[in-house]
């Protein structure tokens, strides 16, 4: 039996949830809220795309400590 995989939708759902719980929308964390389903890439590609599609970017590591 052929797995479906993960489509963009799921993924911003997941995403959605884990920022909700206050949490960073990591591609681990997704993935968990996914029910560990899911490979990193594709999170990560679909993450990305709507990263790009809001004008949202990640917090880059070097200023977190800074803060």
């Amino acid at each position: 039996m052929a797995r479906t995989g993960i489509s963009k939708y799921l993924v911003q759902q997941a995403r959605d949830a884990v920022v909700a719980r206050g949490e960073h929308p990591s591609i681990d964390a997704v993935r968990v809220e996914l029910g560990n389903t899911g490979s990193k890439s594709t999170i990560h590609r679909y993450l990305q795309a709507w990263r790009i599609s809001t004008g949202t970017r990640a917090t880059p590591w070097s200023t977190i400590g800074n803060r």
